[in-house]
């Protein structure tokens, strides 16, 4: 999500005048849009791990508290996924501008001692 919102940034962000914020937006939907398509694939990688189908019937599928948790279910993947997405940040050093505010108030109190 990180990267593809740097790479929105950078590329079409520039081309139409993004700001940072609406870059990180269109990144975290392209994030999301990765994840629900996914679906099918860790449904897959369940079966093979040989975890049970549940083998719902029509009725049961279509009740509320079926429905109530596919929507939580899909809320708390999409949630994992921006997470996830998230985490180049944790490999991020501080940038120039964190830099130098960290050391503005070190030379202010170096200036206040002497």
């Amino acid at each position: 999500m990180v990267l593809a919102g740097g790479v929105i940034e950078d590329t079409v962000g520039v081309t139409l005048g993004l700001s940072t914020l609406a870059a990180a937006g269109l990144g975290n939907m392209f994030a999301d849009g990765i994840g629900i398509g996914l679906g099918r694939s860790i449904e897959a990688g369940a079966d093979r791990l040989g975890l049970p189908d549940p083998k719902l019937t029509a009725t049961q599928a279509a009740s509320a508290a079926a429905q109530r948790v596919a929507m939580i279910s899909g809320v708390v993947c999409i949630c994992i996924g921006c997470i996830l997405g998230m985490s180049p940040l944790l490999l991020r050093g501080n940038s120039k501008d964190d830099a130098s505010e960290g050391a503005a108030p070190q030379d202010s109190q170096a200036a206040v001692s002497a």
